[in-house]
């Protein structure tokens, strides 16, 4: 088996990988955090701590910013389809 001194890793900018390989038991005790952000300015928005191999979701949103679900016609919504609006309190 292999280890490793890593104690944090830290993930962003394309698709949450599948822990879920042969890698895996090496990252047992990695603290793994999944950063998400708009790709066109490379800015995070928020933060995942990933306590299950399978969790992708985009975690909380980092300070001032907004996340906000929106149909087509700008309206925050509830449920339904809809687009993610990543903003910011001014």
């Amino acid at each position: 088996m292999m280890t490793t001194s890593l104690r944090i890793l830290t993930l962003g900018g394309e698709s949450f990988p599948n822990l879920d390989s042969e890698l895996y038991p090496c990252l047992e005790n990695v603290r793994v955090y999944n950063i998400y952000g708009i790709t066109e300015v490379s800015c995070w928005a928020s933060i995942n701590l990933v306590t299950d191999r399978d969790d992708s979701s985009l975690g909380i949103p980092l300070s001032d910013t907004i996340f906000e679900v929106r149909n087509q016609d700008g309206k925050v919504i509830n449920e339904g389809v809809g687009e993610l609006f990543i903003g910011a309190y001014s």
